[in-house]
């Protein structure tokens, strides 16, 4: 089960960021406050003072992002090895442990591609792997593969008011979006709605 560490009357705004790019009244800063602060920390920003809340979330950075909400898992020895992931990148566990999870495949039978960034398509996949696929069912077969995650997000509030109308499955999706959503999440499983 995934961190959950904080109380739920944690006062996110409290949390003094070191970032620079993230203003006091962006719709994600308390996702940045409870990513920075959670432990295991969920992210620690691109670098010292910079979240990179506009760069778009890669490969690597979304499945280290889920590792660490669910504690940083160790991987089975067993699990698949991609010639583009390396023992020494900061991704290569989480990697190992998403593709072991079935959360994610790597874009071939050899590569993982962890510098591709992500879609929205691919990040709500991503979330909803990592979580069983919440109220999955045979019915919800069929359409475009990333309509079952994408029914699910909308159904429990993790987008609204983040993406826009119609959804644009393609469309990258940024840092600020990846942790927004993991912290809706977060404070979902604080209020039994999931």
């Amino acid at each position: 089960n995934p961190a959950e560490e904080q109380p739920e009357t944690q006062a996110w705004e409290d949390v003094q960021l070191p970032f620079t790019d993230v203003a006091e009244d962006a719709y994600y800063r308390n996702a940045v406050a409870w990513a920075y602060s959670s432990e295991p920390r969920v992210t620690s920003g691109i670098s010292e003072s910079l979240f990179g809340p506009e760069y778009d979330c890669t490969r690597a950075q979304a499945v280290t992002f889920l590792w660490n909400v669910f504690g940083r898992p160790e991987p089975s020895a067993s699990a698949r090895r991609f010639s583009d992931v390396k023992e020494d990148d900061y991704f290569y566990k989480p990697v190992l442990w998403a593709a072991e999870m079935r959360i994610t495949s790597g874009t071939s039978a050899e590569n993982f591609s962890p510098g591709l960034v992500c879609s929205n398509a691919h990040i709500l996949t991503f979330i909803y792997n990592a979580l069983g696929k919440p109220g999955h069912s045979e019915a919800q077969e069929g359409g475009e593969w990333w309509e079952p995650a994408f029914n699910w997000a909308k159904s429990v509030g993790l987008i609204e008011g983040v993406l826009s109308e119609p959804f644009e499955p393609e469309a990258p999706c940024p840092r600020r979006n990846m942790v927004e959503f993991l912290f809706r999440y977060h404070n979902m499983k604080s209020d039994k709605r999931l």
